[in-house]
């Protein structure tokens, strides 16, 4: 296990907390920790969703794990950062006589894990990988995370393995980010570790987030001359695509319809090579949801008829609910029942209750 290894994970949001001299009250906006599921189970859900655990293991009596409770992981910052990336799990490691079942059920599966992992102090952190094997262990409630973690990276002799390219990926956000070269200058050793095209998908993640990045309050539009010629210079072949898909999430993000309308169309008749069935299953579920232009609705059946035909439930779902806005209602009922036949148990009562709605004739959206 590596020292040092992702303090990233709380440091922005410790750092301002020595600032705050009111707790705040938990609530759901905050990190989401499963309090109901085993450890055993809490592997098995990280691997399936292919996220990383985050276990906050602390006592009763730890003050600053009483701190970092009511006032760190409610804030709603926390928990949009954590959501998406990590299954959590907070771990009692002492005993009380008012313990409730849940955390009596822990009892044997804590004690493994603060001898295992030897937490002797309080709170520490530990941070799996989603394939189980643990990769950092933290101690205390403020770390200065990218500087130490900075300072581990430099300690380091092979920066391609495993354990420094996930620390890597997690501080490189931007294309000045001090290690962003690794993943264009080294792309087989970084597919090999991370898995294939993990770098492709990195790099093309960093610049369409810096193209559509905004300061708030900033109205200008976009220079994407300038924005295209920045993706050049790393990545020559391929900065005009990035620069039209970037169009497309610009103008989604600021609800510009026309202006969307318009970069969808030239970059699906350039590039449709280029964008995967879940980007656009992803773009056209937003047009149904969030566009009031009806004829921008009915230009989704073009771009996105690959859809229909691609036997995933979730993606024939989209194209049968763009269908029946467009008053469709045939083609979307029997395209939904399709998707019914192949869903997964736990989606078939949502596509049921859809066709159901269709057939009624009430929104689906």
């Amino acid at each position: 296990m590596k020292k040092l290894f992702f303090l990233f994970l709380l440091s922005p949001f410790l750092a301002q907390a020595q600032d705050q001299a009111q707790p705040q009250t938990q609530d759901d906006k905050g990190v989401h920790f499963e309090h109901e599921l085993s450890w055993a189970a809490i592997q098995a859900k990280a691997k399936a969703e292919n996220k990383y655990i985050f276990m906050d293991c602390f006592t009763t009596w730890c003050g600053p794990c009483r701190f970092m409770s009511a006032t760190i992981f409610p804030q709603e910052e926390t928990g949009n950062y954590f959501k998406d990336k990590f299954i959590s799990v907070k771990v009692q490691l002492d005993t009380t006589a008012k313990d409730a079942d849940n955390i009596k059920a822990w009892y044997a599966d804590g004690h493994d894990i603060a001898v295992k992992y030897g937490v002797r102090a309080y709170p520490t952190y530990l941070i799996f990988a989603p394939d189980g094997h643990a990769i950092h262990r933290m101690v205390g409630s403020r770390p200065d995370g990218k500087d130490v973690a900075y300072a581990w990276l430099t300690t380091q002799t092979d920066l391609l393995s495993r354990d420094a390219l996930y620390l890597q990926d997690v501080y490189t956000k931007k294309s000045t980010d001090k290690y962003f070269s690794t993943f264009t200058d080294h792309v087989p050793e970084v597919d090999k570790a991370l898995g294939p095209g993990f770098a492709e998908a990195k790099v093309r993640n960093v610049f369409l987030v810096e193209a559509t990045d905004r300061t708030p309050g900033d109205n200008r539009p976009p220079d994407w001359t300038a924005i295209q010629k920045k993706i050049a210079e790393k990545l020559p072949a391929q900065a005009a695509e990035l620069t039209a898909r970037a169009k497309i999430s610009y103008y989604m993000g600021k609800k510009d319809w026309p202006g969307f309308e318009k970069a969808m169309v030239a970059y699906m008749k350039s590039y449709s090579d280029k964008i995967t069935d879940d980007e656009i299953n992803n773009i056209a579920w937003s047009v149904f949801q969030g566009c009031p232009d009806m004829t921008c609705v009915s230009d989704v059946l073009d771009w996105s008829k690959r859809l229909k035909d691609n036997h995933v439930a979730g993606y024939m779902d989209t194209y049968a609910n763009i269908l029946y806005k467009l008053g469709k209602k045939d083609d979307a009922i029997a395209l939904e029942t399709k998707a019914v036949g192949l869903a997964s148990e736990s989606d078939k009562a949502s596509f049921l209750e859809t066709i159901d709605k269709m057939k009624k004739g009430e929104k689906t959206w």
